[in-house]
């Protein structure tokens, strides 16, 4: 009786996804680490740095290593914080230790910045989920969304997402791990394709990496009917994932002009960021963005009332294309 009534759920579920996409109504959330920040985890790099992760593979690599020559990217690193009030941006600091590098990566260099990526990896493996803010937006957010059957969800975290399910229930709907996840030890760590670099640090670039992967996000974006993005920055290392889609919509002949368009982010400083991140994905059109679609960006520090309207529209919205 058990497996029977899981096999009813499951046909239930195929018809209805079948029937769903009769009436093609796809919705995408994009997630990134202002998502999990939201939700009260400590994703953060300075967090990572301030760690006994960071120090204890700090220590193993400068014994390790004390009789190579080149640069220990631990030690970059923690000059680069300390000079910036313990503040870093991880990536971008790689990027531009990359850039001006005119020779091959030492063999220092490379097993330094393994040395790195794995040490993230068990960092955020095992970030503590108890005490998850469970009336954060972020939150409330996915438990509108997991159930709905044309949902898909695209992460640029490494974080594991089916950790929440203890507080929200199943997650049905697809994810993409666009940067790798901590599922299966599969983090990227490094930089976009279009930095100009000595090919001898290509072991840096994301795409290099034995764990990237197709996730067609790009026409996932394109298709959709409802995007939200969380979280993500829209910042230039994952710049090439949207570029077409804000582009298009700046277009009235390409544009969808029924695309409904959401995002979330934390204060006023990060809405003037992600605008001009947008100003210089659609030729400096942000007008006919929102003049071709309905878009709002919502603060999650301010924007309660707005915010809250905007979760009863949406489910009432997504319960009414489930029952038809």
């Amino acid at each position: 009786m058990f497996f029977a009534k899981i096999a009813y759920k499951c046909l239930n579920r195929k018809l209805l996804i079948k029937y769903m996409e009769n009436k093609d109504y796809r919705v995408v959330l994009v997630i990134g680490n202002g998502f999990d920040l939201d939700l009260g985890l400590k994703t953060k790099y300075n967090d990572y740095m301030n760690s006994d992760y960071f120090d204890r593979a700090h220590s193993i690599s400068a014994y390790v290593h004390s009789d190579k020559k080149g640069v220990n990217l631990f030690n970059y690193l923690k000059e680069k914080a300390s000079d910036n009030h313990n503040w870093i941006d991880i990536e971008k600091e790689l990027a531009d230790f990359a850039i001006v590098r005119k020779r091959p990566a030492t063999d220092l260099e490379k097993k330094s910045f393994f040395a790195l990526q794995s040490s993230l990896c068990s960092y955020i493996k095992d970030i503590n989920y108890q005490h998850i803010d469970s009336s954060s937006k972020a939150i409330r957010l996915l438990k509108i969304l997991k159930e709905y059957p044309l949902l898909n969800i695209i992460s640029f975290n490494y974080t594991n997402l089916k950790r929440l399910e203890p507080q929200i229930g199943a997650i049905k709907a697809p994810i993409d791990y666009v940067h790798g996840s901590v599922l299966d030890n599969s983090i990227i760590l490094g930089f976009e394709d279009t930095l100009e670099i000595h090919e001898g640090f290509s072991f840096m670039i994301k795409t290099f990496s034995s764990y990237y992967k197709s996730h067609n996000v790009r026409k996932k974006l394109l298709d959709a009917d409802e995007i939200i993005f969380f979280g993500h920055s829209l910042g230039k290392v994952d710049y090439h994932y949207f570029e077409d889609l804000f582009k298009y919509q700046s277009q009235p002949e390409r544009a969808n002009q029924k695309l409904r368009l959401r995002i979330f982010t934390k204060d006023e400083n990060s809405r003037i960021s992600i605008l001009l991140r947008l100003r210089e994905m659609n030729n400096k059109r942000t007008d006919l963005l929102y003049d071709l679609c309905d878009f709002k960006i919502y603060k999650t520090e301010n924007d309660g009332k707005e915010i809250e309207q905007y979760f009863h529209e949406l489910k009432e919205r997504l319960t009414d294309l489930e029952n038809g």
